[in-house]
Protein backbone atom coordinates (compact mmCIF):
# COMPACT_ATOMS: atom_id res chain seq x y z
CA UNK A 1 0.00 0.00 0.00
CA UNK A 2 3.05 2.28 -0.26
CA UNK A 3 2.56 5.21 -2.64
CA UNK A 4 5.55 4.50 -4.86
CA UNK A 5 4.60 7.31 -7.26
CA UNK A 6 5.22 9.87 -4.52
CA UNK A 7 8.60 8.33 -3.75
CA UNK A 8 9.59 8.32 -7.45
CA UNK A 9 8.55 11.95 -7.86
CA UNK A 10 10.46 12.88 -4.71
CA UNK A 11 13.50 11.02 -6.07
CA UNK A 12 13.34 13.00 -9.30
CA UNK A 13 13.09 16.27 -7.34
CA UNK A 14 16.11 15.30 -5.23
CA UNK A 15 17.99 14.35 -8.40
CA UNK A 16 17.35 17.76 -9.96
CA UNK A 17 18.26 19.53 -6.71
CA UNK A 18 21.47 17.49 -6.48
CA UNK A 19 22.47 18.67 -9.96
CA UNK A 20 21.63 22.31 -9.23
CA UNK A 21 23.34 22.45 -5.85
CA UNK A 22 26.04 19.89 -6.67
CA UNK A 23 25.15 17.61 -3.73
CA UNK A 24 27.28 14.46 -3.24
CA UNK A 25 25.70 11.30 -4.69
CA UNK A 26 25.60 9.55 -1.30
CA UNK A 27 23.74 12.48 0.23
CA UNK A 28 21.13 12.31 -2.49
CA UNK A 29 20.69 8.57 -2.09
CA UNK A 30 20.47 8.95 1.68
CA UNK A 31 17.71 11.56 1.37
CA UNK A 32 15.72 9.37 -1.04
CA UNK A 33 16.17 6.27 1.16
CA UNK A 34 15.17 8.23 4.26
CA UNK A 35 12.04 9.53 2.57
CA UNK A 36 11.13 6.01 1.46
CA UNK A 37 11.52 4.69 4.99
CA UNK A 38 9.37 7.51 6.40
CA UNK A 39 6.59 6.77 3.90
CA UNK A 40 6.69 3.04 4.75
CA UNK A 41 6.78 3.74 8.50
CA UNK A 42 3.79 6.10 8.18
CA UNK A 43 1.86 3.45 6.24
CA UNK A 44 2.62 0.74 8.80
CA UNK A 45 1.61 3.03 11.66
CA UNK A 46 -1.79 3.77 10.11
CA UNK A 47 -2.45 0.11 9.27
CA UNK A 48 -1.28 -1.49 12.51
CA UNK A 49 -0.85 1.05 15.31
CA UNK A 50 -3.02 4.15 14.93
CA UNK A 51 -5.99 4.81 17.22
CA UNK A 52 -7.10 7.80 15.12
CA UNK A 53 -9.97 6.31 13.13
CA UNK A 54 -10.36 9.40 10.92
CA UNK A 55 -6.74 8.97 9.86
CA UNK A 56 -7.22 5.24 9.31
CA UNK A 57 -10.42 5.74 7.29
CA UNK A 58 -8.73 8.33 5.07
CA UNK A 59 -5.92 5.85 4.40
CA UNK A 60 -8.45 3.12 3.56
CA UNK A 61 -10.38 5.43 1.24
CA UNK A 62 -7.18 6.48 -0.53
CA UNK A 63 -6.51 2.80 -1.32
CA UNK A 64 -10.08 1.63 -1.98
CA UNK A 65 -9.13 0.20 -5.39
CA UNK A 66 -7.46 -2.62 -3.48
CA UNK A 67 -10.06 -5.38 -2.87
CA UNK A 68 -9.09 -5.69 0.81
CA UNK A 69 -9.56 -1.97 1.45
CA UNK A 70 -12.82 -2.06 -0.51
CA UNK A 71 -13.99 -4.87 1.76
CA UNK A 72 -13.18 -2.84 4.88
CA UNK A 73 -15.33 0.03 3.62
CA UNK A 74 -18.10 -2.50 2.97
CA UNK A 75 -17.85 -3.62 6.61
CA UNK A 76 -18.60 -0.02 7.57
CA UNK A 77 -21.62 0.60 5.35
CA UNK A 78 -22.45 -2.43 3.23
CA UNK A 79 -25.22 -5.03 3.44
CA UNK A 80 -24.55 -8.70 4.12
CA UNK A 81 -24.79 -9.40 0.39
CA UNK A 82 -22.30 -6.62 -0.38
CA UNK A 83 -19.90 -7.96 2.25
CA UNK A 84 -20.08 -11.44 0.72
CA UNK A 85 -19.40 -10.01 -2.75
CA UNK A 86 -16.44 -8.00 -1.42
CA UNK A 87 -15.05 -11.12 0.29
CA UNK A 88 -15.24 -13.03 -2.99
CA UNK A 89 -13.26 -10.24 -4.69
CA UNK A 90 -10.54 -10.51 -2.04
CA UNK A 91 -10.42 -14.32 -2.41
CA UNK A 92 -10.13 -14.03 -6.19
CA UNK A 93 -7.50 -11.26 -6.07
CA UNK A 94 -5.00 -12.43 -3.48
CA UNK A 95 -2.73 -15.43 -4.03
CA UNK A 96 -1.52 -15.81 -0.43
CA UNK A 97 -3.09 -18.94 1.17
CA UNK A 98 -3.42 -17.18 4.55
CA UNK A 99 -5.49 -14.38 3.03
CA UNK A 100 -7.63 -16.73 0.96
CA UNK A 101 -8.33 -19.13 3.82
CA UNK A 102 -9.10 -16.33 6.28
CA UNK A 103 -11.65 -14.79 3.95
CA UNK A 104 -13.10 -18.15 2.96
CA UNK A 105 -13.55 -18.89 6.67
CA UNK A 106 -15.22 -15.55 7.37
CA UNK A 107 -17.43 -15.90 4.29
CA UNK A 108 -18.67 -19.34 5.32
CA UNK A 109 -19.29 -18.11 8.89
CA UNK A 110 -21.44 -15.32 7.45
CA UNK A 111 -23.28 -17.95 5.41
CA UNK A 112 -23.65 -20.10 8.57
CA UNK A 113 -21.87 -22.98 6.86
CA UNK A 114 -19.90 -23.92 9.96
CA UNK A 115 -18.48 -27.24 8.73
CA UNK A 116 -16.75 -25.49 5.84
CA UNK A 117 -15.71 -22.65 8.14
CA UNK A 118 -13.93 -25.22 10.33
CA UNK A 119 -12.20 -26.62 7.26
CA UNK A 120 -10.79 -23.22 6.30
CA UNK A 121 -9.81 -22.45 9.90
CA UNK A 122 -7.78 -25.67 9.92
CA UNK A 123 -5.85 -24.47 6.87
CA UNK A 124 -4.47 -21.42 8.70
CA UNK A 125 -0.80 -21.87 9.58
CA UNK A 126 -0.64 -19.11 12.19
CA UNK A 127 -1.61 -20.80 15.47
CA UNK A 128 -3.36 -17.79 17.00
CA UNK A 129 -5.33 -17.11 13.83
CA UNK A 130 -6.37 -20.77 13.67
CA UNK A 131 -7.49 -20.78 17.31
CA UNK A 132 -9.28 -17.46 16.84
CA UNK A 133 -11.11 -18.83 13.82
CA UNK A 134 -12.25 -21.95 15.66
CA UNK A 135 -13.28 -19.94 18.71
CA UNK A 136 -15.20 -17.51 16.52
CA UNK A 137 -17.13 -20.37 14.92
CA UNK A 138 -18.04 -21.69 18.39
CA UNK A 139 -18.97 -18.22 19.65
CA UNK A 140 -21.36 -17.32 16.81
CA UNK A 141 -23.17 -20.60 17.53
CA UNK A 142 -23.42 -19.76 21.24
CA UNK A 143 -21.24 -22.72 22.21
CA UNK A 144 -19.60 -21.26 25.33
CA UNK A 145 -18.39 -24.61 26.74
CA UNK A 146 -16.26 -25.24 23.66
CA UNK A 147 -14.38 -21.96 24.04
CA UNK A 148 -12.28 -23.30 26.93
CA UNK A 149 -10.45 -25.46 24.37
CA UNK A 150 -8.87 -22.41 22.73
CA UNK A 151 -5.99 -20.60 24.42
CA UNK A 152 -6.13 -17.22 22.73
CA UNK A 153 -3.37 -14.81 23.75
CA UNK A 154 -4.22 -11.59 21.94
CA UNK A 155 -6.42 -9.36 24.05
CA UNK A 156 -8.59 -7.97 21.24
CA UNK A 157 -9.25 -11.50 19.99
CA UNK A 158 -10.39 -12.73 23.41
CA UNK A 159 -12.84 -9.85 23.88
CA UNK A 160 -14.07 -10.04 20.28
CA UNK A 161 -14.91 -13.71 20.83
CA UNK A 162 -16.70 -12.86 24.07
CA UNK A 163 -18.69 -10.15 22.29
CA UNK A 164 -19.72 -12.58 19.55
CA UNK A 165 -20.80 -15.12 22.17
CA UNK A 166 -22.82 -12.48 24.03
CA UNK A 167 -24.47 -11.47 20.76
CA UNK A 168 -25.40 -15.11 20.04
CA UNK A 169 -26.90 -15.38 23.54
CA UNK A 170 -28.62 -11.97 23.19
CA UNK A 171 -26.87 -10.69 26.32
CA UNK A 172 -26.61 -6.98 25.57
CA UNK A 173 -24.77 -5.93 28.73
CA UNK A 174 -22.05 -8.55 28.26
CA UNK A 175 -21.83 -7.66 24.57
CA UNK A 176 -21.37 -3.95 25.32
CA UNK A 177 -18.63 -4.61 27.87
CA UNK A 178 -16.72 -7.09 25.72
CA UNK A 179 -17.01 -5.10 22.49
CA UNK A 180 -15.66 -1.94 24.14
CA UNK A 181 -12.70 -3.89 25.54
CA UNK A 182 -12.02 -5.49 22.15
CA UNK A 183 -12.00 -2.12 20.38
CA UNK A 184 -9.73 -0.54 23.01
CA UNK A 185 -7.27 -3.44 22.69
CA UNK A 186 -7.10 -3.21 18.88
CA UNK A 187 -5.33 -0.65 16.70
CA UNK A 188 -5.23 0.48 13.10
CA UNK A 189 -7.41 -1.25 10.53
CA UNK A 190 -8.35 -3.99 13.01
CA UNK A 191 -9.88 -1.42 15.37
CA UNK A 192 -11.78 0.17 12.47
CA UNK A 193 -13.26 -3.17 11.44
CA UNK A 194 -14.24 -4.12 15.00
CA UNK A 195 -16.00 -0.78 15.59
CA UNK A 196 -18.17 -1.15 12.51
CA UNK A 197 -18.74 -4.90 12.86
CA UNK A 198 -20.05 -4.38 16.39
CA UNK A 199 -22.24 -1.47 15.27
CA UNK A 200 -23.87 -3.75 12.70
CA UNK A 201 -24.45 -6.48 15.28
CA UNK A 202 -26.16 -3.98 17.61
CA UNK A 203 -28.44 -2.84 14.81
CA UNK A 204 -29.28 -6.44 14.00
CA UNK A 205 -30.65 -7.00 17.51
CA UNK A 206 -32.10 -3.48 17.72
CA UNK A 207 -29.81 -2.55 20.61
CA UNK A 208 -29.25 1.17 21.19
Amino acid sequence: MVNWLQIIIFGLVVGVASGVFNLPFLWSMGIIAGMGLLVIANMLYKVYASTNMKQVKKYIENHKKDPFMKFILTVENGTKEEELAAMEEVIAHYKQPAMKNTFEMNRTILLEDYDRAHYFAEQLKNTQHKLYGKALIAAVQGNEAQLVEYDIKREWMKYAIEAQLAFAKKDQQRFEQASVKAVHAAKGIQRFMLIHSFKKLKLEHGWN
